[in-house]
């Protein structure tokens, strides 16, 4: 599903800052407070898209570390991104209050969202195009096809397959960094361990990618993209303090 722009006020949206149930706590990682991505309001994307294995209601936040010193391929990142659910009626929920050490820098423009239903295609890495038997025209097609859906927007997106910047195998790194391997070489996915974890690369679910975003002031290293991930059997248990996020740029 696309996240794009929305006229409207919907509680689902990107930047300023969040609108929080009573007891919600400002996540901090190293000392230091996350800075706010994301709400949604998952009967509100239900409504564009029911995910049978995601709640149909609650809402859904999403932090990072503001320093964006983090990609996603090391066990040692883990915090420096946060993903918070509750299920409180919106007219309970108030404005946080921000923390000392965020400041405007950390705050993004605020920008509504509504989700839009589209056919979400694989990136030619997924489909594993062998290039040397394939055209430069006929590469550029697939290419050409898995953005075609977004037209010139943003690719914030919910669920589906992931547009990638650099490698298609985000779901093997998701499940072997949040196990423990060090994937920022290729020692850790050929050692034994990467062997028998492996397999549960399947169960993992692309759960939001937002992109670099001009009009919400959002750039993650150069141009690139943020992915989180999540295991499906926790999705379906409403339990997000497990997801896996990476950063890929240019």
């Amino acid at each position: 599903m696309q996240l794009v722009r929305s006229e409207g006020n919907q509680f689902s949206r990107i930047g300023g800052v969040p609108l929080v149930p009573p007891g919600f706590s400002w996540p901090i990682w190293m000392h230091e407070p996350l800075a706010f991505l994301a709400q949604l309001d998952l009967t509100e994307v239900a409504a564009a898209f029911v995910q049978p294995w995601m709640p149909a209601t609650g809402q859904l936040y999403f932090f990072y570390d503001k320093e964006q010193s983090t990609w996603g391929f090391d066990p040692a990142d883990r915090g420096s991104w946060k993903v918070i659910y509750s299920d409180v009626a919106i007219a309970d929920l108030r404005v946080a209050e921000v923390p000392v050490g965020i400041g405007p820098e950390h705050l993004y423009n605020n920008v509504h969202l509504t989700g839009r239903k589209i056919l979400s295609r694989p990136d030619c890495q997924r489909l594993q195009v062998d290039t040397s038997q394939t055209t430069n025209q006929e590469f550029e097609e697939v290419i050409e096809m898995s953005l075609a859906p977004f037209g010139n927007l943003p690719i914030h997106q919910l669920f589906g397959l992931p547009i990638p910047v650099q490698g298609d195998h985000m779901e093997l790194e998701c499940q072997l960094a949040s196990n423990g391997i060090y994937c920022g070489t290729p020692e850790g996915y050929d050692s034994p361990q990467a062997a028998q974890l492996a397999p549960g690369a399947e169960e993992w679910r692309l759960l939001l990618q937002l992109d670099s975003d001009d009009e919400a002031g959002m750039m993650w290293g150069d141009a690139g993209t943020l992915y989180f991930w999540v295991l499906e059997a926790d999705a379906r248990k409403a339990d997000f303090t497990n997801v896996w996020m990476i950063l890929q740029c240019g």
